[in-house]
């Protein structure tokens, strides 16, 4: 099944590994369905929390539920492969210059892993990689900013992901429900300081 995410101003807000379209285009996960926290429905988000934890769909106004494709406060709501597509086609120079400093990433990272651990060939890799990196931010500045910003974002849609499965998973069965909303908005206050650190970059 295909992973979908949602974005918002061109940055990934969400991953929902899983995920269900509806024949309406609602998107539903563990039976829980999307809502669009920034739509005007005539609820405030709190109000909207509400009514989902207990699940009481048919009190939700119909604007309320974030639809598969573009949505009206400008979340869209997209397969993560396609939304990958669209930014490989828009890279930049900047972005096609990074590939080189990859590529050397890359080879010092499986030198780590080899079975043969060459201490001297590590070190040179290691070295060339960050001389590497050290030249393309100074080269670009403003897209090092970017790619810093963006793997704050991408930690933050992870810890969103996490809040939501908190509330409606645990394994090993050691949390009540206070404790599993406990667990969500450590993840949520987690995931807003990553976004406020990625905003004031």
């Amino acid at each position: 099944m295909k992973t979908i995410v949602t974005i918002r101003e061109d940055r990934v807000t969400l991953r929902m590994p899983g995920a269900d379209i509806k024949d309406d285009g609602t998107i539903w996960l563990r039976g829980i369905p999307l809502i669009d926290g920034k739509i005007e429905c005539g609820m405030d988000i709190d109000a909207l929390k509400i009514l989902v934890k207990s699940r009481r769909w048919n009190e939700i106004p119909e604007e309320a539920y974030a639809r598969f494709g573009k949505n009206s406060s400008g979340l869209r709501v997209m397969y993560e492969e396609d939304w990958r597509d669209e930014v490989q086609s828009a890279r930049s120079e900047a972005d096609k210059d990074y590939e080189q400093v990859f590529v050397m990433q890359d080879a010092y990272y499986r030198a780590r892993k080899a079975d043969y651990y060459d201490p001297d060939r590590i070190y040179s890799l290691k070295h060339k990689a960050e001389k590497a990196e050290k030249a393309w931010r100074e080269k670009y500045p403003e897209a090092a900013r970017g790619k810093d910003r963006q793997i704050l974002r991408d930690q933050a849609a992870r810890k969103r992901e996490l809040a939501q499965g908190a509330l409606f998973y645990d394994a090993d069965g050691w949390f009540d429900e206070g404790g599993k909303q406990k667990r969500h908005d450590e993840f949520i206050a987690a995931a807003e300081k990553l976004e406020d650190q990625a905003d004031n970059l």
